[in-house]
Formats: C-alpha cells, structure tokens, sequence
C-alpha cells in the first residue's frame, strides 16, 4: 500500500497505518460515495495533490470531507487549513514541525484535487491502546463512590488494573456495588467524611487489605440548600463545609500520612465544581466550599510536592447525578437538558463517566508532572460569555 500510495506524483498523505485501510481511487467516485449512506466506508478523505512542490518543506495535510464537511484534521501536525467547496474550490496549507513515529507516511504539497482517498477502521488495534492498564497494580480510595462520578470512576479504575476500596455511608449500596464486580480488587468500606476516625479508619483497611496507598479520589459532598443569603441557615452551612471542605481534607491528611511514610509518589484528586471558580450557578454554602476546596488542593500540593505527592482537582460542569438530581428537584433528563440549554459544547452530554475519565488521567501516570491544577470539565462553559450573542444582535 505504501508503494502504491508513493507512487502518486506529488501528493500529501498523513495516514495512521495502524488506525485505518487505505485505498485511493479518482476523484470522479466523491461525489457517489459521499453521498451514498449505505457505503461501508467510516471516514471519506478527500486529499489535494500538486506536481509542483518543494521537497525541502516539511508540508503535510490530513483533511476530512464526508457530505462536503470537513471531518478529520491531524493531531500530529501544526496544520492550517483553509476549505473551499469539495471538488471546486479547494485550497488548503499546512504545515508541520515532526513526526515522531514511523506509523505515518508523508508526502510533500496540495494544491489541485486529483484522488479520493478512503480509510475505513482497521479491525486492528489502534496504535495508541495502553499496552498494560493504566492503574496496574495500584490502590486507590474513592470517597462517595457507591453512586454518580464515585461509581463510575470505581467502575474505570478497577477496569484499568487498580484495587480499589469504596468509601461511602450508603452500605446496602455500596456493598452491592462491591461485590457486583465479582473480584478481590474492590472492596466496601463505612465512612462518614464527617467523623476523622472514619476516615483514618478506612485508610488503614486500604493499606491492610491491599498492602499500599498509591490513590485518593475524595469525591464525597452534598450540594447543600439553594437559599437567599438573607434567610441564610448557618447550621446548614456548617455541614456543607464539613462535609466538602473538611472531609477533603481529613482525608487528604491521612491519606498523605500514609504516601510519606511509605515514600508513595500518590496522587490525590479532589472533585471541586465550576461553582468553585465563579458565583451564580449554584447555592452559597456550595459555592463557597468549592472555592475553598480548591485552595486547599493548591495549598496542599505546594507542600507535598516535596515528598512526590501530587495533589489536583476536578470541576464538572452540570452532570445528572444523584446528588443534582435530589438538590434540584430533577429528573436526569430535565438536568442534562438544562445542561445543554445553558452550556457551550454541543452535540456532547456531559456524563459521571466523562468526570471519571478525567480522574483516572490524574491518577495515572499519564498526568506525572501535574499538580496543583484544577481540570475543569465543562466543555468552555466558564470561559465563554453567554452574554455576547445578545450584544451582537
């Protein structure tokens, strides 16, 4: 395939060998295939080629039409691009720094649209799946995880190798969620984040029972009353403290002892809130616990760093759980849909599993020089001003 592909005069080809079955026909079938929903093809490629290039230059391009849209572009490259209309006015520059992996094959410039070139998924392994698991051989703690973000990260954690240990006061719950995995790595565990001696005790049946601490996911919290400031209870806010701030940190404590001691290099992840970066989106004992929260992942982090120990948090954005769901009064439907009518990134439902798939990042190697750092999921919901349409129109 390689030859064949090489044998085109001067072309540009960015193609995952390992991704992808490539073939090359002439342009004159795009428009067919395209259009034709039937067609086998997954991905339709539609690449320009010039005779005329510079050898010299480093140019590539992998541009995507599928239904005259641009779908694919490459995550390898530094690429520009500039789209016309597919088969009349196609225009495009590009440019690449390196190529790191002899998995791509380039050629040189585009400029007049001469082949289709079709992928359709390989049945073969992507080139970039994890060749062991990502938490292999490591134990982690996630607080409040007999249900929502908890459970899921749990369900990914042990999926990726770890032994995990599920803290919770739901124990009906929580214990059926245990033992529904049917292994040894997950284990159930009473605690209430509100009582220290919960939490060191559950510390200790971690490192008992599966023999190190290498993970904390201190995930438990409620959302606390939506009330004026003016009629403001006090006694409520206490416990919205206690729990979201203060059993973060208990735990975080203990947790840490245990890292220091045994001269784990840990992660410990917290799960804050966009609430917890700005006002306005939910109650005021929430907003400021996760305010606080985040400040004490920062402040934390610049202490343990000295021991190796990395310390982040996690802000979601509006997921249907049933936390939200039992503060708002709404079903997991009305909560998504509010998501989506307020937030930015369409076409996407934000998901517990999508949080979770950001604290297994965190958690993992992957993620080694990172902490101190609050990984906001929310798809730009906090840094775009919903304002701006309006003022345009």
């Amino acid at each position: 395939m390689e030859d064949q592909i090489a044998g085109n005069r001067g072309g540009v080809l960015l193609v995952n060998l390992h991704l992808y079955e490539v073939g090359i026909m002439q342009n004159n079938l795009c428009k067919q295939l395209c259009q034709n929903t039937n067609s086998q093809l997954h991905d339709v490629l539609l690449f320009c080629f010039s005779a005329e290039f510079n050898k010299h230059n480093s140019a590539v391009i992998l541009v995507g039409a599928y239904a005259f849209r641009c779908i694919i572009r490459s995550a390898e490259a530094e690429c520009f691009f500039f789209f016309g209309t597919a088969l009349q006015q196609l225009s495009l520059l590009a440019r690449a720094t390196r190529f790191s992996s002899s998995l791509f094959l380039v050629m040189n410039v585009i400029y007049k649209t001469e082949f289709l070139v079709t992928l359709r998924r390989s049945k073969e392994k992507p080139y970039y799946k994890m060749s062991k698991q990502r938490l292999q051989s490591k134990v982690a703690i996630v607080t409040g995880g007999a249900g929502g973000i908890g459970a899921e990260a749990v369900r990914i954690f042990i999926e990726n190798g770890a032994s995990v240990v599920i803290a919770d006061m739901k124990d009906e719950l929580g214990h059926k969620y245990a033992t529904s995995f049917g292994s040894e790595k997950v284990s159930y565990h009473h605690c209430d984040v509100r009582n220290e001696k919960h939490v060191e005790e559950t510390v200790a049946f971690a490192v008992e029972k599966y023999g190190s601490l290498d993970i904390l996911f201190s995930n438990a919290g409620i959302a606390g009353p939506l009330s004026s400031i003016l009629t403001f209870d006090l006694n409520e806010f206490d416990n919205t403290m206690v729990v979201n701030l203060r059993g973060a940190a208990a735990f975080i404590k203990h947790a840490a002892r245990v890292m220091v001691e045994r001269k784990t290099r840990g992660s410990i992840i917290c799960t804050a809130s966009v609430a917890g970066s700005f006002a306005g989106c939910a109650g005021h004992d929430y907003t400021a616990s996760k305010h606080a929260l985040i400040g004490l992942v920062r402040s934390t982090c610049s202490e343990l760093g000295a021991y190796g120990i990395r310390v982040n948090s996690i802000s979601p954005y509006a997921v249907a759980t049933p936390l939200s769901c039992e503060a708002l009064d709404m079903k997991d439907s009305e909560v998504e849909a509010a998501g989506h009518a307020l937030g930015n990134l369409h076409g996407i439902t934000l998901k517990a599993s999508h949080i979770a798939e950001a604290a297994l990042f965190l958690a993992s190697d992957e993620s080694a020089y990172i902490s101190g750092d609050n990984l906001i999921v929310d798809g730009g919901f906090s840094v775009v001003n919903r304002g701006l349409p309006s003022i345009k129109n």
